[in-house]
């Protein structure tokens, strides 16, 4: 909430990665799912999707992606009302990652028809013997 007002009051100190108030919920969160009981079926879920995110991520931070796909793209939601916006937003953020799921998947079956993997390990074990 601290982090919020200082945001909306353009009090840049609080903002920051590195702002107490961004470090003590980073802890905090980490605290809270260290000791969340979760259901084995979303367990299974959960372990099925979570090597995705990663490739999620690494695909909305793309400067090309960022800026020629996201960038300014949905400013048009600004006009939505609250129930419309919060619908169009989490469809989005559906749509944006089966997209990305489908793109690394994609990556992936490449990488692997060209036995790309193999090659990568074999030159990782040449440079390190060298």
């Amino acid at each position: 909430i601290i982090t919020f007002i200082c945001k909306i009051n353009n009090y840049g100190l609080l903002v920051s990665y590195t702002s107490p108030t961004i470090v003590l919920e980073g802890i905090f969160l980490l605290l809270f799912f260290k000791n969340l009981q979760i259901p084995e079926k979303a367990k299974k879920i959960i372990n099925m999707i979570s090597p995705l995110a990663f490739s999620v991520y690494l695909i909305h931070v793309n400067y090309f992606v960022w800026n020629y796909w996201f960038k300014n793209r949905y400013l048009s939601f600004l006009e939505f009302e609250p129930v419309k916006l919060f619908f169009a937003i989490m469809l989005n953020a559906i749509i944006i990652f089966v997209i990305c799921i489908i793109i690394d998947s994609v990556r992936e079956f490449i990488f692997k028809k060209l036995k790309l993997k193999k090659l990568l390990e074999k030159l990782e074990r040449k440079i390190i013997k060298n």
